[in-house]
Formats: C-alpha cells, structure tokens, sequence
C-alpha cells in the first residue's frame, strides 16, 4: 500500500484478512508456502493474517523457474543493503552518503552518538534501565502522570459539549475514555533478555544473534495471547509519544520530557504549549478517523451510530479540504487525506489545553501560543520537506502551528488578528472537529 492508501481510515478493512494455512496456500498455488511456513518455525501457527491478498497471489505468478535468477539476485541485493551499517567502516560511510543524498543532508554525528544510536535500537529495555539507574525520573513520573489524568477530565468535558454527537456514541466514549490507559516513562512489562549471551561476538555476529533471538521470541508467542504491556520496537529514550489504539493507551517517553517539551524551569503556559498539547494530542487519536474504529479493549469495532459517524466524516472532510487548499512551494499542495488524522489530534490536544487554562487565573494566552510555535520551529532541507509532504502522515511543521492556532479565538484576541490579516480565518471556515 502506498502511504496515502495507508493512512487511509478504511484501512483496515483491507488488511485484517486472516488465513488457515491451507487457504494462505490456495492464494499461491505456485508458491511452496508449506515449506515457506516450516522453514520458519510457524508450522504450529493456527491462522495467518494476510495483510495483502492480491500480493500474495501475485508472488505466486512471480515464482516460476524463469524468474528464479532475478529472485535469488534480489534477495542478494536486499541481504547485502541490509547489512552495511554491520560491516566495515567503509561499507558504513557509503550508506550514511546514500542517506545525505537522499535527503540532502550534510555531515556526520560522533562515533559516540551513532554507536548509542545502534545500541538503543538494537536493544533499547537496556539502555533504558541504564539510564533510569542514573537519573532519577520518579518526581517527573509522577507530575506527568497527573497531568495526563488532568487533560484526560478535560476531555470528558470536550465530550459531553459535543452536541452533533448523539448521547449513545458520546457514553461509549466516555467508556473509552475511563478505560484508556496512561503510561508515562516506561511501561508496565520488559522483554527477558536473561536468556540473550552476546559475549565475544563480533558487531556483525551481534546483530543476528538479535534477529535470532526475536525470531525465536516471535515463534514461542504463536496461538498465544498479545502481551500489550509491552513497549516493543520503541525506546524511551526517544523524543516521541504515542497512542496505541489495540492497546487503548497513551505512553508518553521519558525522551520528549526535556527540551522546549517539559522542565523544572518551565511555566505553566510553556508545559501546557509543550508536553501538554503533546498529551492532549495523543489522547485525541482515540476519537481520531483511526482510533475511532477501536473500542475502549483495544478491538476493532464499530461502536458508533451511522448518523454519528457520517458527521464525524463530514467534519474531517471538511478539514482535508482547507488543507488540499494549501500550496507549501511551487506548485506542491499538501494532501488533506494523508495529513487528516495528525491534524485532527493537533487541534484537539490544543483545544484541550485552551480549556484547561480556562481554569488558571492570569494566564498568558500570548505565552502559550509563542511557546507552542517555539516547539515546532525547524530548518529542513528542500528534499526533507518534500519527503515530509509527500509521505507523513503529519503536516508539516509551520503547519501544526498556523493551521492550528487559526480554529482558536484566544488566538485572535492574543496577536489582534483581524479580518484582512494573513492569519484570519472566519468562524464558519474553521475546521475543528472537536
């Protein structure tokens, strides 16, 4: 799927396909998928889930004995491409220059960094309780911990304000939202890694010892049950913060508790601008065109009315048509339907946020607005914004700040914008869906 057919909210539909064995066979008869399955220690597996169907049937036209050369050569290429940051150093530079190219980057970071950088992605439960050995994080725990609960009552608000939304799809939400799960720092369960001996391994050796190991993993996990207390393929330690909609939880990573996002030194306008739109963000995707198809266990379900969920379409179309109608450069405009649900959390975690200070006394409307544009503030390169328009899901960055901050009438009264100024957007214009 391309990444526009990916972010689609009907998603879904096309990729929850499961298969018995037999039938996943059927989809390519020409394919030895019996011993595909074998070979992989997943001849005990009860029901594959084929993500796409018609690829599968196609690998099955593909497999003949014609094309056997140009396989194994692909899967050569594949092999080698995939190893070079494992090799030497000169195999390393040559993909790190392929990078910059793509990108149009420039420069290097430090050994020091790149090798962090492998080592956190290689084995990130380590490195994490490495580091929490250090640093203390309790007191930072337990202060985003409430501010979570506190933008989640928020949104208890927010709901019951709705009033296109009819009281049965408003009461499952409230649902939804006593039972969502707040994580914040790391989560409630880590990886064994006891059973994982690394000594006098080579880097190379090192790296296939870890793809054995989560293969193996993988394979002893087979019929059984998901484990969703699990941060699995995420560090901590990254500057990030996410919804998981199978999980129905927020988890918030000790990385972006720093910065312009959180600190002892912060005030109240720059946390809530910062690490609380950021909450108030994720905690919005549950209601979001994705989340909104998860109920408050973490299955997908439709637990909306058609006429609620027909108006909740009708709000988001209406904000991917403003953002169809931006030109960022030249004549690239960014593609409403692949930015819909990241612009939807940002205004909804905003407004989150606005209302939460609506209970502070003295506060500075200004402050929060110029500390929320100091959060997304960048420098990119030409081949970066174009990868960002074309690919992420996210709008861009000066977007997140400008399109956001017009749906808002303490933005108006803030900056005195008025109608006629390049930031004005009419009332009736405005694209908040919540």
């Amino acid at each position: 799927y391309t990444s526009l057919e990916s972010s689609d909210p009907a998603i879904y539909d096309k990729i929850l396909n499961y298969y018995e064995p037999g039938e996943m066979a059927a989809l390519a008869p020409n394919f030895p998928m019996d011993e595909f399955i074998k070979g992989n220690g997943y001849d005990n597996a009860k029901v594959f889930l084929v993500t796409e169907p018609d690829a599968l049937a196609k690998l099955s036209d593909l497999y003949t004995s014609d094309n056997l050369e140009n396989i194994k050569g692909y899967f050569m290429v594949q092999a080698v491409l995939g190893c070079t940051t494992d090799l030497d150093r000169e195999a390393f530079d040559a993909r790190l220059e392929a990078q910059r190219s793509i990108y149009g980057a420039s420069g290097t970071l430090s050994d020091e960094k790149y090798a962090f950088a492998y080592v956190n992605a290689a084995l990130p439960e380590a490195m994490e309780k490495a580091y929490m050995a250090k640093y203390d994080v309790t007191e930072t725990k337990k202060e985003v911990t409430q501010l979570c609960k506190d933008v989640a009552d928020v949104y208890r608000e927010m709901l019951e304000n709705e009033d296109w939304l009819s009281d049965e799809t408003r009461e499952y939400a409230m649902e939804k939202l006593d039972s969502l799960e707040i994580n914040v720092v790391e989560p409630k369960e880590y990886v064994d890694y006891s059973d994982l001996d690394l000594n006098g391994l080579t880097y190379f050796e090192i790296q296939k010892a870890l793809a054995d190991f989560s293969w193996e993993l993988d394979k002893q996990r087979t019929n059984g049950t998901v484990n969703k207390n699990l941060w699995e393929g995420m560090s901590t330690l990254e500057t990030n913060a996410y919804y998981d909609p199978t999980a129905n939880s927020i988890n918030i990573l000790l990385g972006i508790l720093d910065g312009v996002f959180y600190g002892d030194d912060k005030s109240k306008e720059e946390i809530y601008a910062g690490i609380g739109a950021v909450i108030g963000h994720e905690i919005s995707h549950a209601f979001d065109t994705n989340g909104a198809q998860f109920d408050k266990d973490g299955n997908y379900s439709n637990w909306w009315t058609d006429e609620d969920y027909s108006a909740f379409q009708e709000r988001a179309q209406k904000l991917i048509n403003y953002y169809d109608g931006i030109t960022v450069f030249g004549n690239e405009k960014v593609t409403g339907s692949l930015v819909q649900t990241e612009a939807i959390a940002d205004m909804a975690g905003l407004k989150a946020m606005l209302t939460l200070a609506s209970k502070e006394e003295s506060f500075d409307y200004k402050k929060f607005f110029e500390s929320y544009t100091n959060v997304w503030k960048n420098i990119s390169t030409y081949e970066a914004i174009y990868s960002q328009l074309t690919q992420d899901v996210h709008p861009l960055d000066y977007l997140r700040v400008n399109v956001t901050s017009q749906q808002f009438d303490e933005f108006y009264e803030a900056f005195d914008v008025k109608e006629g100024d390049g930031m004005y957007l009419a009332p009736e214009e405005r694209i908040l869906i919540w």
